[in-house]
């Protein structure tokens, strides 16, 4: 089958496009789709450069998030059948992340555990299934897996025009929060009010912390008055120096997809 396979840590060159990597058959508990989309993330290019402390068993194919139909059932899966459409968890209990420590979804196929399935609701596509698992599952547990948000909360979201940030802002509005979003130009800060954002910082031009404080009074230690409840902030260091290996990755795997038609 065709893949997109990583066989050392490198640059993005170091992917290559194969059409005879073995077909996964079914095992034990889990179930082959054919992959009808497999999206990409910051954290398909840390895979490639290598990651400290993370022995990655090569050769792998990269691609935490994927959507697909099933084609094989193995032994003991229930639930199940061949033609159900799915959405995967990334995250294998036993062995960790999809398209780091086992095959991910930048391939025709994929093996994947049962109980990593998510059953896609009709009329969602595959593409906009695949864009879900990472980004979007980050924010169902920063802000629901670990119950962060009440109704009612003030919650300000810094970085809210990514893929991360648009979750935080739907899920806290859906939560009942009064939600204050920042991003860097107007075009986002426009989206992100027609997403639902209640209120929205160009933290390019404003200190946001300062605004916070004049919009809804000085935090006080002892009564818990003014501020904001909850500060959402999950952007790390620099990331503009990995924007020409996404776009590279992007072409590889739009020539991926081309050649599967």
């Amino acid at each position: 089958m065709k893949a997109l396979v990583l066989r050392k840590h490198g640059s993005l060159d170091d992917l290559e496009v194969v059409t005879d990597y073995p077909m996964p058959k079914a095992v034990e508990g889990h179930v082959v789709i054919r992959v009808g989309a497999s999206s990409f993330n910051y954290h398909d290019v840390f895979t490639v450069k290598g990651m400290p402390g993370i022995t990655v068993p090569f050769p792998v194919i990269i691609g935490l998030d994927m959507a697909g139909e099933i084609t094989e059932i193995g032994a003991g899966v229930s639930n199940w059948k061949a033609g159900d459409r799915v959405l995967v968890n990334p995250v294998n209990k036993k062995k960790g992340l999809m398209g780091e420590m086992l095959d991910g979804g930048m391939a025709q196929y994929c093996l994947v555990a049962a109980d990593q399935l998510v059953k896609m609701p009709d009329g969602v596509s595959f593409e906009d299934a695949a864009s879900l698992p990472v980004a979007y599952g980050t924010a169902h547990r920063m802000l629901i897996t670990h119950n962060t948000i009440k109704k009612g909360d003030k919650v300000l979201i810094l970085g809210a025009s990514g893929g991360v940030g648009t979750g935080c802002v739907i899920l806290a509005k859906l939560l009942g929060a009064e939600v204050i979003a920042c991003a860097s130009s107007d075009e986002k800060l426009k989206a992100l009010k027609d997403m639902g954002a209640d209120e929205v910082v160009d933290y390019t031009k404003t200190d946001w912390s300062k605004w916070a404080v004049e919009k809804y009074g000085k935090p006080q230690r002892r009564t818990y008055d003014g501020g904001v409840d909850v500060v959402i902030n999950f952007t790390g260091g620099r990331s503009e120096e990995h924007t020409s290996e996404l776009q590279s990755l992007a072409y590889l795997v739009c020539r991926l997809l081309l050649e599967k038609k």
